[in-house]
Formats: structure tokens, sequence, C-alpha cells
């Protein structure tokens, strides 16, 4: 069965429409575009979705798996440097060498350190 815009498509899927419209960019949903624009009406078969839906797209989840292990990292780096700037990590936790972390020191040496309360908050 051919599902004729975002509307029959989510109903279809059970969801909102941004719900399907995000998985269309981000998981692979399988949508056509008759006029190749992004903004054009969208076109779906219901077998393919079934399929979709089903499982059979594994490369949506590998994306994913792959997408979690980059931010998880990237949040390990960034607490990493809010220890820093705090003054209050260990030397072995730093990423890189010493020397690379010399220089961090060195770079900002010249800087004030931020006050625990902001100026004009009374704690």
């Amino acid at each position: 069965m051919v599902l004729h815009g975002w509307k029959q498509i989510a109903q279809y899927l059970g969801c909102g429409i941004r719900t399907a419209q995000r998985w269309e960019s981000q998981c692979g949903l399988p949508v056509t575009r008759p006029r190749n624009h992004l903004r054009s009406p969208v076109l779906a078969q219901s077998e393919a979705l079934d399929s979709w839906a089903g499982g059979a797209s594994t490369g949506a989840t590998e994306h994913w798996e792959t997408r979690c292990e980059k931010l998880e990292r990237e949040v390990e780096l960034l607490k990493r440097q809010v220890l820093l700037l705090a003054g209050s990590e260990p030397v072995e936790e730093v990423a890189g060498t010493a020397a690379e972390h010399g220089r961090r020191r060195a770079a900002g040496a010249g800087r004030q350190p931020m006050a625990a309360t902001p100026a004009g908050f009374d704690a």
C-alpha cells in the first residue's frame, strides 16, 4: 500500500508527524520524494516501513551506537576540562602527555582564577 504524505506515514507508524520526519533524517526511514526536493511531498510503501520498523535496517542501529560512543567520549572530555579549569583534576587523569599538560597549565597561568561565587551574589 502506498502512503501519501507525512500524516498518513505517521498514522501508519503510530507516531507523530515530527517523529516520523526525525526518523527519516536520523534513522533512515524509507520514504521517497518524487520531485527530489527537500520540501517536496513524500511517499512510502507500507511494506518498506514494516521491514524498517521490524529491524531489517541494522545500519540505523549501528549509526546510533557509533554516535552514542562518540557522545560518551565528548562528555568524558568535557568533564576533564571542567575539573582541569577548577584545578582539582589529578595529573594521571589528564588526557595527553605530561608536556601537553604543562603547556595547557602555562597557557592559563596568566589568567585570574574564576571566583566560586559570581560577583554580586552572596551564598
